[in-house]
């Protein structure tokens, strides 16, 4: 405002040096001044300008709680944004904070002899360990605007608790900021607890966490690296196999042999999957040990140790897809498994033949010694029962295939069913097949060569029409086998299908 006439206000816009940008000019009497205007409630003032007097800002950020103090005077707003702004003046630099709150002051800030005070509201939590060892996170906040929420930083952030997980309470307290700020306790021992014990889970455990994977469309791979238990698998595969648009990896039995009693070729009989929705890797790997967690005492290195494959095949399958496409096998020299340091077994060449063209089982091999593990083999679990189905590529490239089909001609649902829009859904389809055909996941010299489009009346006779339906025969040529292999998919009011 104007120090000769201090109803004459303005907002500050920006300031850069000595240079200070106001919302709206102002007209001097004569030799005129700028002063800071004082806060009005009357007004509906939003923003405040902070000076840091020997104390850190650094925590002060959109979402922290704000204690406003004038004298006698108290009040609580919730910081929307802060700007750090610094001044060129005649006596040096000074470094102020432009608040913008959430909501306007109800109380008049001036600057009189008692000046008024701003201070943030966080807490400190303190977890220790068994060991004594403690982790300290301080400054914390329960807004979830702020950088510093407490659910952020102890169980999710880099630093997170290794021992414990918080979340909001529940219900909520009724408490308005800041009385909703956690009580000040001395140390106080959990309790209500146990020890975590992995091998009380059962198969019912790993059924519900299946189930509740069934609602995410979005998931095209599950493995179960912490479960060999036949059950187990045999609940993973139903899940795959029952949704069809999903791949299962799994995991041999620690220690078991090529072929024989408990061996991997017998454990691979137990997870086939006709129609190719599964493959099993073995053996397992070598790798380092997780690094201890922060504040950990120090230990001497831990040794290496094995860990079932699957986490690291998956990770293969999502870089293949991106690097190739989802056409390109998930093995060979491209599908090194990084981060492995050796494997639990050498596999021979004679052994690795038995494995892949007699049971499907794709081996990963270390073909020079302390050289980095290779995926070698790209079977499913339909080997020996259905060779349409039994490369890993093809199946994967199928699921692509239908899913994008299906979500491509979602625009047709409750269209009219007549042969303009079968000519539309047509060229739709053929468009996006020929792209996947010059990406080179289709076989042929050409287009027609590699997959074709049907939509008819033989396929939509009267019958079908009057239930509302309306089928689409598509037929593709996968890079290898070489056999056309055909998905017929119908579209109804409200729905779809895909059949093979």
């Amino acid at each position: 405002m104007l120090a000769s006439d201090t109803s004459k206000r303005a907002t500050v816009v920006s300031i850069t040096g000595q240079v200070v940008r106001l919302n709206t000019a102002l007209t001097p009497v004569g030799a005129d001044t700028l002063q800071l205007a004082p806060i009005s409630s009357a007004l509906g003032d939003t923003v405040v300008r902070l000076e840091n007097v020997g104390v850190d800002p650094a925590n002060l950020a959109a979402g922290s709680v704000l204690r406003i103090t004038q004298g006698a005077n108290v009040q609580y707003l919730t910081a929307g944004s802060v700007a750090t702004e610094r001044l060129l003046l005649s006596g040096g630099t000074k470094v102020t904070h432009r608040v913008t709150l959430t909501a306007s002051v109800a109380i008049d800030i001036d600057r009189p002899a008692a000046a008024a005070n701003v201070q943030s509201q966080e807490f400190k939590l303190t977890i220790t360990g068994a060991d004594g060892t403690a982790q300290v996170f301080d400054n914390l906040a329960l807004s979830p605007a702020s950088p510093n929420y407490y659910l952020q930083r102890v169980t999710r952030g880099a630093n997170a608790s290794p021992w414990v997980t918080v979340q909001p309470a529940s219900p909520p307290t009724p408490s308005l900021p800041p009385n909703d700020i956690p009580a000040t306790l001395a140390a106080t021992a959990l309790a209500g607890g146990q020890d975590e014990n992995l091998n009380s889970i059962g198969p019912a455990d790993y059924q519900n966490g299946l189930n509740t994977l069934v609602a995410h469309k979005d998931v095209n791979m599950v493995a179960i690296p912490d479960s060999q238990d036949g059950a187990v698998q045999g609940h993973l595969l139903d899940h795959c196999q029952n949704l069809a648009d999903r791949f299962a990896i799994f995991d041999p039995i620690l220690g078991a042999g090529i072929t024989g009693s408990g061996s991997v070729a017998e454990q691979q009989g137990s997870v086939t999957s006709q129609h190719g929705y599964a493959a099993i890797y073995y053996p397992w790997l070598l790798v380092e040990p997780a690094a201890p967690p922060p504040g950990a005492p120090p230990a001497p290195p831990a040794p290496n140790i094995l860990v079932p494959p699957s986490g690291h095949v998956a990770g293969i399958y999502a870089r293949t897809d991106a690097e190739r496409g989802v056409h390109k096998a998930p093995a060979g020299e491209g599908a090194d498994v990084r981060g492995a340091l050796g494997v639990e077994r050498i596999v021979s060449d004679t052994d690795q033949g038995i494995l892949n063209l007699s049971y499907g089982v794709n081996v990963i091999r270390s073909f020079r010694p302390r050289g980095r593990p290779v995926v070698w083999g790209a079977r499913t679990t339909a080997t020996g029962l259905d060779s349409n189905w039994q490369y890993i590529n093809v199946r994967r490239l199928f699921l692509f295939l239908e899913g994008s089909i299906q979500v491509g001609i979602r625009f047709a649902v409750f269209e009219p069913n007549t042969t303009g829009l079968w000519a539309s859904l047509t060229q739709s389809l053929t468009a996006f097949l020929t792209q996947v055909w010059r990406d080179g996941a289709l076989f042929g010299t050409s287009p027609k060569d590699a997959f074709y489009v049907r939509i008819d009346s033989v396929l939509n006779p009267p019958s079908e029409q009057a239930l509302g339906r309306l089928w689409i025969e598509i037929g593709v040529r996968p890079a290898y086998p070489a056999e056309f292999i055909i998905v017929r998919i119908g579209i109804w009011f409200g729905g779809s299908q895909v059949a093979e």
